[in-house]
């Protein structure tokens, strides 16, 4: 994870950490109450998932400029399948949330 935050500024983690927290806030209050919405979220993730491939990339830049095309991929995903739900809006915060604890549930082979 280090890897991917080297080149971010102090803005872009402190938004990482807010998005966190407040998807953190969303699961807990809408999301763990409505199985309905977890069904909607991780059928997001299995579509996701299922185009999923190894990527290898040259450098530290190129791993960033990855790691955000698939966080976009997810959330279009998400908004797709949150459509009509009260929390589709927060499609992005979700999203990010969601890859958050992937990454802290998983080892990344980084080389440069």
């Amino acid at each position: 994870m280090d890897s991917f935050i080297e080149d971010w500024t102090p803005e872009d983690l402190d938004g990482f950490i807010s998005d966190i927290l407040v998807w953190e806030d969303i699961e807990h209050s809408k999301i763990r109450n409505h199985s309905s919405y977890r069904d909607l979220i991780e059928n997001a993730k299995a579509i996701w998932a299922s185009g999923n491939k190894k990527y290898q990339v040259s450098s530290i830049q190129q791993g960033n400029v990855r790691f955000h095309k698939i966080l976009d991929e997810l959330t279009q995903l998400l908004k797709e399948e949150l459509d009509g739900t009260s929390i589709k809006s927060s499609s992005s915060v979700i999203a990010a949330g969601e890859v958050a604890r992937l990454l802290a549930n998983c080892t990344l082979d980084l080389k440069k």
